[in-house]
């Protein structure tokens, strides 16, 4: 039932196609990150969950086309809000899971695995596997603690959406700090809220922000913002020294200005594995290549 056409995917039910993770006329979002978003304009019914249509509003992307429940949503464990499409028609069930995690992280719970005959799935770290979660955000802790007892202003970065609330998450757990957020992080933070998953942090904007930016703050800002501009402009201004790492995925193969920590919001080979396994699928893809796996 699936259709690819200019490196884009639909699922085809009869006469009825749903775009997935791109215009049309009926449109699925799997989640809020902005290369799986895109213009709502000409969409007449989008599919979502209703965390995910809450973030795309504070990034800019409001949708207000009409709600389509036709199809069959399981938890993706990526994000908050993120999901997978299932559709089942005439006995053969697909699965579109394009960005998942099969294990908890801080702020969600692992996918769903919903049985299947097709499947597309995201394949981005099939080629390698993270270090355990737990240990990971103890060494993000660590050494945060480390460089704040060492008289130095620390600053995370991670994606706006998503890993940013991971990190704050991380912060309240393992060092008992609330860090300093501001803009998207903080809008993000409150709508993981509003969906139970309750983030302590400090807005930047408020009396609160404003009296702990003249301590030794820690602060969670995107991960676009964080090189040693950002690092040489914070020092100028408040007079203290400054510590910059990132929270990617791509910290097990690329090489980063600042220090960067493996944590990952997407499946490993292991997990891939695992999830195909367990679908019982018997074609599986690629979401971004379209090459047949099994």
């Amino acid at each position: 039932m699936f259709a690819r056409l200019k490196n884009k995917w639909s699922l085809q039910l009869g006469e009825r196609s749903i775009a997935l993770d791109h215009g049309g006329e009926e449109a699925f979002v799997s989640h809020a990150h902005l290369d799986h978003a895109f213009s709502f304009g000409g969409v007449q019914k989008i599919i979502a969950s209703d965390a995910t249509l809450d973030l795309l509003a504070v990034r800019g992307r409001p949708c207000n086309a009409e709600r389509s429940n036709a199809v069959e949503l399981l938890r993706a464990g990526h994000i908050l809000g993120a999901t997978q499409l299932r559709a089942e028609k005439d006995g053969f069930a697909s699965i579109y899971a394009p960005d998942f995690k099969l294990s908890d992280s801080l702020t969600v719970k692992g996918a769903e695995v919903g049985e299947c005959d097709e499947l597309i799935v995201d394949a981005t770290f099939a080629d390698r596997d993270f270090p355990d979660r737990h240990e990971t955000c103890q060494e993000i802790s660590d050494w945060a603690v480390k460089e704040q007892e060492a008289g130095r202003i620390v600053v995370l970065g991670g994606y706006a959406v998503g890993k940013a609330q991971e990190l704050v998450a991380c912060l309240n757990e393992y060092a008992g700090n609330a860090p300093l957020v501001s803009g998207v992080v903080a809008e993000a933070c409150r709508v993981y809220g509003g969906h139970g998953v309750q983030l302590d942090f400090i807005d930047v904007d408020s009396n609160e922000g404003a009296e702990a930016l003249k301590q030794l703050f820690c602060a969670v800002v995107p991960m676009s913002q964080v090189n040693a501009g950002l690092g040489r402009r914070l020092e100028e201004l408040y007079h203290k020294p400054v510590s910059l790492a990132i929270a990617t995925g791509w910290a097990l193969t690329h090489h980063y200005s600042v220090k960067a920590f493996a944590l990952s919001d997407h499946a490993d080979r292991s997990e891939l594995r695992d999830f195909v396994e367990q679908t019982g699928a018997k074609k599986v893809f690629t979401e971004k290549g379209g090459q047949l796996l099994v």
